[in-house]
């Protein structure tokens, strides 16, 4: 019985291995399914996002193309001696993969996907990409209504916040309205707005 067991043992070896030999066993993992880059101002690159690929399996892999499909308002920061294609991971090591964008048009950059190249058994890894292209300063309200305000009184207060969307600081040179109305108190220096 112990023979015919190793006979079969060896025989079912002799007929798979050459099938297996070119197989890769690793296991990529991101560290996230999507990235959203948020509102990015209009013909400006975004700050760089990373996403970490790991190899989760237990053998030597291999990174193959990486590119993003969709939009080419995306594109992938070169990492050296990170993600790049033509490196290898060994098991349980990771590399950064970096990506920007550059909206060329007002709203939601069209859906798009980074993929991720390998020699593991799961390849290709993929995450899933937006962004909302936004004017580079905004007010956060189009228009004001005070409603019914009494003769000769102040009316209540009413807020309007200017959003910078540039990765630098601008810098107001003044806030003006009309001679009927006043700016009561501001945060809006002479110096920078905040990004958002």
């Amino acid at each position: 019985m112990r023979k015919s067991l190793i006979a079969a043992r060896k025989f079912f070896l002799a007929l798979c291995w050459p099938l297996l030999a070119g197989v890769s066993f690793g296991q990529t993992t991101v560290s996230s399914n999507s990235v959203n880059f948020g509102n990015v101002a209009l013909n400006e690159a975004s700050a760089s996002r990373t996403v970490t690929l790991k190899n989760a399996g237990t053998s030597v892999i291999t990174i193959g193309a990486i590119g993003v499909s969709g939009s080419s308002e995306y594109s992938v920061v070169s990492t050296p001696g990170q993600c790049e294609s033509g490196n290898t991971l060994a098991a349980s090591a990771s590399c950064i993969l970096a990506i920007d964008v550059t909206p060329t048009s007002l709203g939601a950059v069209p859906p798009s996907t980074l993929t991720i190249a390998t020699t593991a058994s799961n390849s290709p890894a993929s995450v899933s990409l937006s962004a909302t292209g936004v004017p580079p300063t905004a007010l956060s309200v189009a228009s004001v209504a005070f409603g019914n305000v009494v003769l000769n009184e102040a009316s209540a207060a009413k807020t309007v916040t200017l959003y910078n969307y540039q990765l630098t600081a601008v810098t107001i040179s003044s806030v003006t309205v009309p001679s009927q109305y006043a700016v009561s108190s501001t945060t809006c220096s002479a110096t920078q707005v905040r990004w958002r």
